[in-house]
């Protein structure tokens, strides 16, 4: 812009505007989570039957021959292609009724891919469906960088009534344990947790922002609060 200073000078004054991104340390923090808080995706395919179950050697021919005749006889559940259970639905009850909502970030174009495929997946499951709830969760970013499908529900959680269902710690187990001569282990395929359906009137609780539109969970998400307490129920009912 040039003036007249009323000395018969011009007087040039010159504005400069730049355009950056500033990255958000805080906001980094709050859509980066860690592997154990990810769930691997199912599989369409069943990859896993009940021929891969290890049997330890140590044990004599007969009781090697008794197992394998076990397995046979439930060889259905074993498979990395989970079912739903009827034993019990998580369920979800807040203290507060205004929506929890966010405004998606800007994800790049290869990351967006990755996100959409993984979408696309979990609908083909059925694991979530279309949601026209008013909330609205975020997607994060696990530690190392990479995406996956996991929501961000910590603002959901703090006004989610607690479940106070108490968890057996190891000091509890082990010596139930004592005098056993037969262990066995067995890995829940997914965690588990989508095994679990979600209450259907808690489903839009965990509506969350997609470039496909708004999505919900049909199944138990993990990251909820009370994930692990309904879990814990749904074995207690499995056992007993």
């Amino acid at each position: 812009m040039v003036e007249d200073d009323g000395t018969n000078h011009s007087r040039i004054h010159q504005a400069a505007a730049v355009a950056c991104v500033i990255e958000d340390v805080d906001v980094e923090e709050e859509m980066t989570v860690k592997d154990s808080e990810t769930l691997p995706l199912y599989n369409l395919k069943q990859n896993e039957t009940v021929d891969d179950v290890t049997i330890n050697p140590a044990l004599t021919v007969e009781q090697r021959e008794q197992i394998r005749r076990l397995l046979t006889e439930f060889k259905e559940i074993f498979s990395d292609v989970p079912k739903v259970t009827h034993l019990i639905e998580h369920k979800v009850e807040l203290t507060e009724k205004e929506p929890v909502k966010h405004k998606s970030y800007p994800t790049p174009y290869k990351t967006q891919e990755v996100l959409d495929k993984e979408v696309d997946e979990m609908l083909k499951m059925s694991v979530i469906e279309h949601s026209e709830a008013p909330y609205a969760l975020l997607l994060v970013k696990k530690s190392d960088g990479t995406y996956r499908v996991c929501v961000n529900f910590k603002e959901l959680n703090k006004i989610t009534v607690f479940d106070p269902e108490p968890m057996m710690s190891p000091d509890d187990i082990f010596p139930k344990l004592s005098g056993s001569q037969f262990y066995g282990t067995f890995d829940f395929s997914k965690g588990g947790y989508w095994a679990v359906p979600m209450e259907e009137k808690s489903k839009d609780y965990t509506t969350f922002v997609t470039s496909r539109g708004l999505k919900r969970f049909k199944v138990m998400p993990l990251g909820m609060v009370n994930s692990g307490s309904t879990y814990n129920q749904m074995v207690k009912k499995l056992l007993d």
